[in-house]
């Protein structure tokens, strides 16, 4: 089961994260101002989440965040939208 969610993970952000873009600048870009250690909104700091996908560490977080993306919740539409988002 934990290994279906980092599949959908993966795809998830492979799509939302061009080759351009790696993963890390576009959580800190998106994600951490409101997400972090200056604010944690929804009591969640995705700076703190395990990035070892293959651990399966923090799995259901990462899944969260890939269906609040899905679902058009995040990121609010007073912030900047990632590129993919905008085209």
């Amino acid at each position: 089961m934990i290994r279906f969610f980092f599949i959908v993970l993966a795809a998830q952000f492979a799509a939302t994260i061009s080759a351009v873009e790696p993963f890390e600048p576009f959580l800190k870009e998106h994600c951490v101002r409101c997400h972090g250690p200056e604010k944690e909104k929804g009591d969640l700091r995705i700076d703190q989440l395990s990035r070892d996908f293959k651990a399966g560490i923090d799995g259901h977080f990462w899944a969260e965040v890939v269906n609040r993306i899905n679902s058009g919740e995040m990121p609010p539409e007073d912030e900047p939208q990632p590129e993919i988002f905008t085209k």
